[in-house]
């Protein structure tokens, strides 16, 4: 067991550090931030009554954002660098403690996703972020809610799970309705954090809830071009103005 978490910890530092020079990714600029908050809505939604990070994934919209997306250049490296950044700032920032407390909930809501989609373009990069996830930020999941999902997924639901270990199937839970939402997602958060497509109470956009807000703020102080969030640059902000939004989050 012990030999394998090493090998699994020398695989996440090569991705990190040799592959994508990913070492203190936190205090790297990332020009390519607004281009995959574009793709898709992905992002903090909120933190739980137990203070684990809430982390929501609109897997629909990916098919819509995906022309848009190819125009921009961006490379298979420079989204791996973004989600490595923006699960950083959930386990760095966020919530810095270590497995087994540091973990996160996950919302996959798969409204839109249709049959056609499976073995899509779109569903390629979905697969990607789950396997970069997998692979390098293993142990971290603590449990997923499936929402929205459409009526086939039930069905291969009911073949892949007794596939699962009983760890795995703990963690996944599949949502049909409203009602089914709201029941078990407030048994993790308050229905003040649970948006109202879920059956909460919360009507705020995803990118302007608390921690997406100060995301970005540490994207602009990496940037060192506050006045125009995103933009490609290769420098970087003093060690000062990265600390102060960073330490904002008990760092």
């Amino acid at each position: 067991m012990h030999a394998h978490r090493a090998e699994v910890w020398l695989a996440m530092q090569e991705w990190r550090e040799v592959k994508l020079g990913g070492k203190d990714m936190l205090k790297q600029a990332q020009p390519h931030f607004e281009i995959f908050k574009a793709l898709f809505t992905h992002g903090v939604l909120g933190i739980s009554r137990a203070g684990r990070p809430i982390w929501v994934m609109r897997l629909g919209e990916v098919k819509r954002g995906l022309k848009a997306y190819k125009a921009t250049g961006a490379t298979n490296d420079d989204f791996q660098r973004h989600v490595m950044f923006v699960q950083d700032y959930m386990y760095e920032v966020l919530d810095r403690d270590t497995v087994p407390g540091g973990r996160s909930i996950w919302i996959i809501d798969m409204k839109g996703v249709g049959l056609t989609d499976l073995g899509s373009e779109a569903m390629e990069i979905i697969k990607g972020l789950a396997g970069i996830v997998a692979a390098h930020y293993p142990e971290r999941l603590y449990r997923n809610f499936i929402v929205n999902a459409p009526g086939f997924f039930s069905l291969i639901w009911r073949v892949a799970e007794p596939m699962l270990s009983p760890t795995t199937r703990r963690k996944i839970r599949l949502l049909h309705n409203k009602q089914d939402m709201v029941k078990s997602l407030s048994e993790e958060m308050d229905e003040e954090i649970i948006p109202v497509a879920y059956g909460g109470q919360n009507a705020q956009p995803l990118y302007e809830g608390k921690h997406e807000v100060q995301l970005r703020e540490l994207v602009r102080a990496l940037s060192g071009h506050p006045e125009s969030l995103g933009a490609s640059t290769n420098g970087s902000a003093s060690h000062s103005s990265t600390a102060s939004i960073v330490s904002a989050n008990g760092v």
